[in-house]
């Protein structure tokens, strides 16, 4: 069975753009300076890179509090015909934020739009996980799809803990925040036939995040 999508080769990569010229945030935001993503390796846990070189673009909302970044080659795929080592892909997004003084953030909201594609008995799963620089855990969340199953979704999160609160940076001037994505497809299905793909939506060919920041004084 042929590929329902376009296989890409990939270079793990680093790719990061200033945002010096966006409009300054007013004082209670939180402004992102600039972004950057990459693919990092892992070897207990390989994936392959899913924002190669010139796949992504940012873009920062006027006034600094919604950031948007586009995916063009964000595509996990497993079935016949398709490349084994693209079954589970994955790329982390680095935001250098500049706080005002006497002020902290969070992620009020990320949603994450895209597409699945699943011949019946076949899975697919978006992990999405959340670091602030010298914190000592990481927020995730976790989404299963199983076949058959051909849609747009949007997953919708913010940044909380168990008890449903917002979780906020410490206080200080800058800040970054690690936001690593994964998506994994995985086709097992009839006679081990079947398709499965999590990715950019085939209508536009993009997978978007859009990120929701709140800031607040320090507590």
């Amino acid at each position: 069975m042929p590929s329902k999508f376009a296989v890409y080769s990939f270079v793990c990569c680093i790719f990061s753009f200033s945002l010096a010229h966006a409009q300054p945030a007013p004082e209670s935001r939180a402004l992102i300076k600039s972004f950057s993503y990459q693919c990092p390796l892992d070897p207990a846990d390989p994936a392959s890179c899913g924002c190669p070189v010139g796949s992504a673009q940012g873009m920062l909302a006027q006034d600094g509090s919604v950031f948007t970044v586009t995916y063009e080659r964000f595509i996990a795929e497993d079935g016949p015909n398709t490349n084994p080592l693209d079954a589970r892909k994955r790329c982390q997004l680095v935001l250098e934020l500049d706080v005002p003084r006497g002020y902290q953030f969070s992620i009020e909201r990320l949603n994450t739009t895209g597409y699945v594609d699943l011949d019946p008995k076949t899975v697919a799963r978006l992990a999405v996980r959340y670091k602030f620089r010298g914190a000592n855990r990481e927020m995730n969340l976790q989404k299963k799809y199983v076949g058959p199953l051909a849609q747009d979704f949007v997953v919708t999160d913010g940044l909380i803990d168990e008890s449903k609160q917002l979780v906020w940076s410490k206080c200080g001037k800058a800040h970054e925040l690690t936001i690593t994505t994964e998506l994994h497809a995985k086709a097992k299905g009839e006679n081990n036939q079947g398709y499965a793909a999590i990715g950019v939506d085939l209508q536009d060919g993009l997978l978007i995040q859009t990120l929701a920041l709140k800031a607040r004084k320090c507590r």
